[in-house]
Parts: structure tokens; C-alpha cells; sequence
């Protein structure tokens, strides 16, 4: 499902159930160098006369979690089901580093997307896809 309505939050990009889990999706078409580090997210863009400067990303980390945790409270199927959670940057400009992997969440950009769902760890079994 795509742009999945939670009230005062905007919306979930993309909610996908299957097999391999189920997986709450956050899409972000930022450009430029964007870098997570322990502390959090920086985002550096380069001006049109190629002067860098630093862009607003907010804390991206902390909206997919309130997401997912509206997502699990409106719909009490979901409670005890592991939610994989996942930041895709999909702009082909963007320049993405992770100095350290955040705990319980995926930062990929798109074209690794299909492998970060391919290879997660979860599995759920056919009736609970339909569930």
C-alpha cells in the first residue's frame, strides 16, 4: 500500500506485507550528501555555484518510529508482528553515508531497496500475509 493516512503525521510511503515480513517504507528524494552518525542526520547541498551549505532534514529516524507505532495502535493485528523499518533515498544524486548502522532501522538508497527486503531476516507465514 502506498500513502497510507495517520492523521496529524502525514502518511506512511509505502506499507508492504509479505513473505519476507512486513516492512514500513520512508522515502526521501533529498540530494547532496546526507550522512547519519550516531548524533543523527546531517544533509550538505551544493548551490548552484557549487558552494556548499547545510539543507534540513529533520530527524527522520524519530518520524518513522512514530509511524510505526501509530501504524501498531490503529491496527491491533499488527501489534505482536515484527515491522522492518526503512529509510529509501531515492534521488540518484544523493550521496548517502552511514557511519553506523541505527539500531532497527535500514537506510538504503532505491537501487538497493530490493535486496534489503530479499535479505531481511524476518519470514511470516502465509496466513499471517492475509491476516
Amino acid at each position: 500500500m502506498f500513502g497510507v493516512p495517520l492523521n496529524h503525521l502525514g502518511d506512511i510511503d509505502c506499507f508492504l506485507v509479505g513473505p519476507k515480513g512486513a516492512f514500513i517504507i520512508e522515502a526521501k528524494n533529498h540530494k547532496g550528501f546526507i550522512r547519519y552518525t550516531e548524533g543523527g542526520w546531517d544533509h550538505i547541498k551544493i548551490g548552484r555555484k557549487g558552494t556548499a551549505y547545510r539543507g534540513n532534514i529533520g530527524n527522520i529516524s524519530a518520524q518513522i518510529s512514530k509511524q510505526l507505532n501509530h501504524l501498531k495502535h490503529e491496527v491491533p493485528t499488527l501489534s505482536n508482528v515484527y515491522i522492518h523499518k526503512i529509510i529509501c533515498f531515492t534521488n540518484p544524486e544523493a550521496e548517502l553515508i552511514v557511519e553506523k548502522e541505527p539500531k532497527n532501522l535500514t537506510v538504503c538508497k532505491l537501487e538497493n531497496l530490493k535486496d534489503c527486503i530479499l535479505n531481511s531476516k524476518g519470514h511470516l507465514k502465509e496466513n499471517e500475509v492475509k491476516k
